[in-house]
């Protein structure tokens, strides 16, 4: 480490040579066995005074397990100051008269020993408690953290596509199907499942400038839809009603009931608009299952409502409302954002690539259906754009 920096002086006079650089890392650690023939000691390179001072005997895992995360991190503290950097592994049992015998295999040691495996994950894992602890000792309560890439599922977002695709798993290197969509803007979402996201549609009801919709004066969680009496509903019917008779919808509080009555209001106020004839889902190679939908995307309002026997998740779009039998299970999806594109069109190749460098690999099979992916994602403000078959091996 030394050498390939360029730090060291080279003298023989065994003096300690001051000027010898640290890494620039918030923390940096040398674990090594005793009998590693490889093995070496930085502190007395990178401190005065300190070649006398022993390395840091790292905890034996196997006597911490009915520890917290808290007390764990207060017995390497009680063991070490946080400036200490030399650690070093127990010896084996089975170690002592065939030490030398045993020498080379302990260069491999590292890769099976628990106290390396615990110390590395209480590295990795105590900024968190620190924070935590920060927000503990403020009397403050906790953020809401979410691992990395990971989003709130929301069907207010209205993607320009979706499409069945073939993901590859960044940790097995393995491809697998799985629900893509393309944001608005720079982003990918997927799911592990496309029955995570979809719904069964029940009816719908499309809005005219004559459709009108009122607060029950008897009921403060009721509100009533009213239909125009020439209008048709798609789909299934309500099972209460003609096609033109009153629609009658409960809420779970006075504040959601209101908050539904302005929503359709606006909606049939700007039925005509352009914001209300904007372009929809493209779903072009989506396998979702039978008769399962995900018509739902862009909605303008959503929530569970009271209707006749029971309950239902309703949607509010910008030209009318849909009933479906239930709300999707997912509640988080994985959010890619990506900054460079490469297309591989012989392959139906896509990678996305962000700006630090990972990278996201999907394969369409569909002709057509990749042609409308790599046109859409041409269509990305700001995207760079890299078509080259040569990047799949």
């Amino acid at each position: 480490m030394v050498l390939s920096r360029g730090d060291v002086n080279l003298s023989t006079d065994g003096r300690f040579t001051e000027g010898i650089k640290a890494p620039k890392v918030n923390h940096y650690y040398n674990l090594f066995h005793p009998l590693d023939p490889i093995a070496y000691r930085v502190e007395p390179l990178l401190h005065a005074n300190t070649s006398d001072l022993p390395a840091v005997q790292l905890v034996a895992a196997d006597t911490l397990k009915t520890k917290s995360f808290g007390q764990i991190v207060e017995l390497y503290d009680a063991v070490a100051s946080p400036t200490r950097q030399d650690f070093v592994l127990r010896r084996q049992q089975r170690e002592g008269p065939i030490e030398l015998a045993y020498a080379p295999f302990s260069h491999s040691s590292y890769w099976t020993s628990q106290d390396v495996v615990l110390f590395t994950l209480l590295q990795v894992c105590r900024p968190v408690a620190d924070t935590v602890r920060m927000y503990m000792n403020a009397g403050k309560p906790f953020p809401t953290l979410l691992p990395r890439r990971l989003t709130l599922f929301t069907p207010h977002k209205m993607p320009r596509l979706a499409t069945t695709a073939d993901v590859r798993d960044r940790t097995t290197g393995g491809w697998y199907p799985q629900p893509i969509f393309l944001g608005r803007k720079h982003h990918v979402y997927y799911v592990a499942n496309a029955k995570d996201i979809a719904v069964q549609k029940k009816w719908s009801i499309p809005f005219t400038a004559a459709t009108t919709v009122e607060s029950s004066e008897s009921n403060a969680l009721e509100f009533r839809l009213v239909p125009e009496k020439t209008n048709k509903m798609y789909a299934m019917l309500p099972p209460n009603s003609s096609v033109n008779a009153t629609q009658v919808f409960k809420a779970s509080s006075p504040a959601l009931r209101d908050e539904w009555v302005d929503a359709v209001r606006r909606v049939i106020v700007t039925l005509g608009d352009a914001s209300s004839t904007s372009s929809s889902l493209a779903t072009d190679g989506l396998v979702l299952p039978s008769n399962l939908t995900v018509d739902y995307f862009g909605a303008v309002k959503t929530s569970l409502l009271s209707y006749v026997w029971g309950s239902k998740w309703f949607v509010l779009t910008r030209t009318g409302l849909d009933c479906y039998d239930s709300l999707p299970a997912a509640d988080k999806w994985i959010q890619f954002p990506f900054k460079t594109v490469f297309l591989a069109p012989k392959h139906g190749h896509v990678r996305f690539v962000d700006e630090v460098g990972t990278a996201m690999s999907v394969k369409i099979a569909d002709r057509g259906t990749f042609d409308a992916w790599v046109k859409a994602v041409q269509a990305t403000a700001n995207a760079d754009i890299v078509v080259d078959d040569s990047f799949v091996q």
